[in-house]
């Protein structure tokens, strides 16, 4: 532009009327011809590419908005068609790779310079300038409204987009467990809490707290105190789980078939997506997982699993070799529990006790401890072991 743009605007009418100058996001930049009734006649007026308070405007493309009142009502024409280009100012430019971030809410609203607050809504999708410090607001993000305007934005009101193109950084829990929150702060809305051991992705570091994202494709914030960057887990593909058919017949039940193939109640409801109170129909065709022989005395070996995309317990555990409850007691976790992508599990062995043995030589053969042995089988140390009695051996 040059250092002054004038023009005129002609009213046939008397009318309420004023002229401004707009950004991109339609805010308000400066007064042209202040707000009133004027009579008919021709009004002139300039802009020197100054905002309300003196300072030259960013690059960008600048508008004329006409604000008119009758009879209590009002309406805002912006000419579009025709803006005013500013060069050689102040370019504000989003970070670099660019990132870009979709508001999550229904609405929020995004404080800027010079307009106060611009309203945007669920679906929206800008560039991210950079991470702003905690504010009386909360935590934000400098976002790019349009070319030359920027605003600040809850953190917890948008979503990072585009992940495949984030480069992948991953953190272990290394205390007990990590807390994920919607915003970095203590005081803020808990999101649940991930175990000690477990791999989570980051996104971006922020002052003392890490963008990460759940198993269910939220995302929140952790303690940087609460994690330990680590190279890009090697996930260990499962088998496809081994399966027999079973036609149902007169008199068949849940717990009957089971018993049949040595399998619980839970395997046959899981594999077959079953309604546990829904009733069975003769000809019915069900999924049963086949059960994996082991050789008595033989040492169990553990192995460590990372939950893939699409997972599930029951999943893992017939790719396996083992019932759902085996992997549950090795992990002490709940049936129905959620899973993390990325999540450390402990595939257990599984070990026959044979003759001779006693809970000492099988910590010993497997060089773990007796306790560790009590805790994952539920064992009650003032009982003998029998011959052919399953041992999990855990991590």
């Amino acid at each position: 532009m040059e250092d002054k743009v004038e023009g005129s605007i002609t009213l046939n009418e008397k009318v309420n009327i004023g002229l401004r100058i707009s950004d991109g996001a339609g805010g308000l930049v400066a007064e042209l011809l202040p707000w009133g009734v004027k009579e008919p006649g021709v009004y002139t007026f300039s802009w020197n590419g100054k905002d309300l308070i003196g300072n030259i405007v960013p690059n960008g493309n600048y508008y004329i908005m006409a604000v008119l009142s009758e009879n209590k009502k009002s309406a805002v024409f912006s000419f579009k068609e025709k803006y005013i280009r500013v060069l050689n100012s102040t370019e504000i430019k989003p970070m670099m790779p660019i990132q870009n971030v979709k508001i999550i809410v229904d609405y929020t609203w995004v404080g800027t310079k010079m307009a106060g607050r611009y309203l945007g809504l669920k679906g929206e999708v800008y560039p991210i300038i950079d991470f702003v410090p905690k504010q009386s607001a909360g935590y934000q993000y400098n976002i790019l409204l349009a070319e030359g305007v920027y605003g600040n934005i809850n953190v917890a009101d948008i979503e990072w987009i585009d992940l495949d193109k984030v480069p992948l950084k991953w953190g272990k829990v290394t205390n007990a467990s990590a807390e994920i929150r919607n915003t970095p702060g203590s005081g803020y809305i808990g999101l649940g809490y991930i175990p000690q051991g477990n791999i989570i992705r980051i996104l971006n570091k922020e002052g003392d707290w890490y963008r990460v994202v759940l198993a269910s494709g939220k995302q929140g914030y952790a303690k940087v105190a609460d994690l330990v960057e680590v190279a890009t887990p090697e996930p260990q593909p499962p088998t496809t789980p081994s399966t027999i058919e079973h036609v149902v017949v007169s008199g068949d039940v849940l717990w009957k078939i089971a018993q049949q193939y040595g399998v619980s109640i839970n395997d046959i409801i899981s594999i077959n997506n079953l309604n546990p109170n829904g009733y069975l129909t003769i000809g019915q065709k069900l999924l049963i997982p086949k059960k994996t022989a082991v050789m008595p005395g033989a040492p169990a070996y553990s192995k460590v699993y990372y939950v893939l995309p699409g997972d599930s317990y029951w999943k893992i555990s017939q790719a396996y070799g083992i019932t759902l409850s085996d992997l549950y007691a090795a992990n002490r976790i709940q049936a129905g529990s959620y899973l993390w992508v990325n999540q450390r599990l402990i595939i257990p062995g599984v070990y026959n006790v044979i003759a001779g043995d006693t809970l000492w030589k099988i910590a010993q053969k497997h060089k773990i401890t007796i306790d560790k042995i009590l805790q994952i089988n539920g064992i009650d140390v003032n009982k003998p072991l029998y011959i052919g009695q399953k041992i999990l051996i855990g991590m």
